[in-house]
């Protein structure tokens, strides 16, 4: 990885964070990186994480700091959730066996980063787990080997990271066949916070023609180059977020069809 700090070590360092405060990670449903965390094999990186604890779980912001330079630069910010539990684990049909039924496969691991190595996407021994992959479009289920003897962690260090990172390698699992190898993909945010029934002019933050200004704005500007694929409004449904300097309220009312 070029000395990049994969996500596999970020998500077994939050989950050990959590750990020792006697909570269990359940999500992240959050996770921005500013800034890659690379560590240079000639010198070594202080590795700072911060949690901020919040009604539903934690913030958490990941610092870095080269060990001959004073300042601190953030790399990583999110939030994961300590409380909440997806009940799709224990549906049966999503249960391993239902889903093998109905996608094409299994793909053997050897053949799987083989493509993705003609993607562009170059990955070492330590985070190649996928053994068989069974795949279709929009969707994907793999099975991972089993660690090798200098891959067992410690007792209390939970899982390999290289496992957290081959489950984010599923995504190009679940790319159509139309897609061209040499795509890049970008993920970012669209929609703007509003309070419900807030109105202004002009159109200041929190009020709904704010809103929908952004939103316009937005898909204008997405159907200018070639470029681009496509966009998803971020959030369609009323949920409530946690209550912060930046979630007015807990902004109960955030889908854009309740506007």
């Amino acid at each position: 990885t070029h000395g990049v700090v994969h996500v596999g070590y970020i998500l077994d360092m939050l989950r050990g964070a959590v750990a020792t405060l006697g909570q269990p990670l359940r999500q992240v449903t959050k996770m921005r990186f500013d800034v890659a965390l690379i560590v240079p094999e000639e010198d070594g990186v202080d590795v700072q994480l911060i949690l901020q604890e919040q009604e539903q779980g934690f913030d958490f912001a990941f610092y870095g700091r080269p060990r001959k330079a004073t300042e601190w630069t953030r790399h990583i910010k999110g939030h994961l959730d300590v409380t909440s539990t997806d009940n799709r684990l224990t549906d049966r049909d999503t249960s391993p066996a239902n889903i093998r039924q109905h996608l094409p496969g299994p793909l053997p691991g050897a053949l799987f980063y083989q493509g993705l190595e003609g993607r562009g996407v170059h990955l070492g021994a330590s985070v190649q787990w996928v053994e068989e992959v069974w795949q279709d479009e929009g969707e994907a289920l793999a099975k991972f080997r089993l660690p090798a003897e200098k891959e067992q962690v410690a007792e209390g260090f939970g899982l390999h990271p290289g496992i957290w990172d081959a489950c984010a390698q599923l995504f190009h699992a679940t790319l159509g066949a139309d897609v061209a190898k040499d795509s890049v993909f970008m993920v970012t945010e669209l929609g703007a916070d509003t309070m419900a029934g807030m109105h202004g002019h002009p159109n200041v933050m929190w009020t709904e023609e704010y809103q929908a200004e952004f939103i316009r704005m937005y898909l204008e500007t997405e159907a200018t180059p070639d470029y681009v694929a496509g966009m998803q409004v971020r959030t369609f449904a009323d949920y409530a977020s946690l209550q912060s300097l930046m979630r007015v309220g807990g902004l109960k009312m955030r889908g854009v069809f309740s506007r």
